[in-house]
């Protein structure tokens, strides 16, 4: 699980807003409005920056040339920690992104393929390259098709 809070002025810490994302491997913080988390402000790009989930946590990508900033430092990518205060562009707003703690993928269904908590695979049958198999769709004479699990997307 991830949360984003929005701070209400840039020298207090005073939350405005919140979101909280349990299942969702991929989040949008940008302006345009058909996305997870949409900012109005001039200096926010159509397309700011992404949080995706990678096999080795979360990281964040700027997507925008007026910047993304932690501790005043612009970054393209990096890997979040805890908790991970930034800015999106140097006039604009700030961001608390927390990690929740790892989820220890309790109280499930028997037959979930799915983590109800976190949206993980329960069960990797086996790992190719950077793929981990969660199912095999089918096998013939040309090979095996499988639904794999990369990056935080499910993919066939």
């Amino acid at each position: 699980m991830i949360s984003v809070e929005l701070w209400r002025s840039p020298n207090r810490y005073e939350v405005a807003q919140s979101w909280i994302f349990h299942y969702q491997p991929v989040i949008k913080i940008v302006r345009a409005l058909d996305n997870d988390i949409v900012l109005p402000f001039a200096c926010v790009s159509r397309y700011h920056l992404e949080l995706r989930l990678t096999s080795v946590g979360w990281t964040l990508m700027n997507l925008s040339i007026n910047k993304t900033l932690m501790r005043q430092v612009p970054v393209h990518s990096l890997f979040l920690e805890e908790v991970s205060e930034i800015q999106l562009a140097v006039e604009g707003p700030k961001l608390t992104i927390k990690l929740h703690p790892k989820c220890e993928h309790i109280d499930n269904p028997v037959d979930a393929a799915f983590c109800q908590n976190c949206g993980l695979p329960l069960k990797i049958l086996k790992t190719i390259q950077d793929y981990q198999v969660v199912k095999i769709l089918g096998q013939g004479g040309m090979g095996t098709t499988y639904q794999v699990w990369k990056d935080g997307e499910l993919l066939v």
